[in-house]
């Protein structure tokens, strides 16, 4: 058996005021939109059976684009698998989906520092403008 952590994913983002192109959820129920990488992962399950993706939400924080990014994300994370030699990966319907889908969001409202990059507008706090946590949020058409 070959096994992939994967994940949907429906975002918005908006820099300096302006919209920002981000990924919307497939419509299809097994199909990945946030895997383009295989490095985020736990791979195999460990000895109880667990796997875990470790890829963190949002932009990367080594090159802001612009002064203010506000970005709203919800995230289906699931497991799929194949019985052949293949290991499913890719935005692509790959494998059967073997587990239910874990939902979760996020929200970052982001400022460029002195050394441009990246930065939470609270710092490393968390409040209702910058968290990750359980359940999905409404994400909105305006920042």
């Amino acid at each position: 058996m070959r096994f992939d952590v994967t994940r949907q994913a429906d975002v918005k983002a908006w820099i300096d005021g302006g919209p920002v192109v981000m990924p919307s959820r497939p419509s299809e129920e097994e199909r990945a939109n946030d895997d383009l990488n295989t490095d985020d992962e736990s791979f195999p399950p460990n000895n109880v059976g667990e796997m875990y993706a470790f890829d963190a939400p949002g932009p990367r924080s080594d090159n802001a684009l612009g002064n203010v990014m506000i970005y709203r994300g919800n995230f289906w994370e699931f497991v799929r698998v194949r019985f052949d030699s293949l290991t499913p990966a890719g935005n692509v319907i790959a494998g059967s989906r073997a587990s239910d889908k874990f939902e979760w969001h996020a929200r970052h409202w982001l400022t460029k520092n002195a050394h441009g990059k990246w930065v939470r507008k609270d710092g490393s706090q968390e409040t209702d403008d910058n968290d990750v946590g359980l359940g999905l949020i409404t994400i909105g058409d305006q920042p």
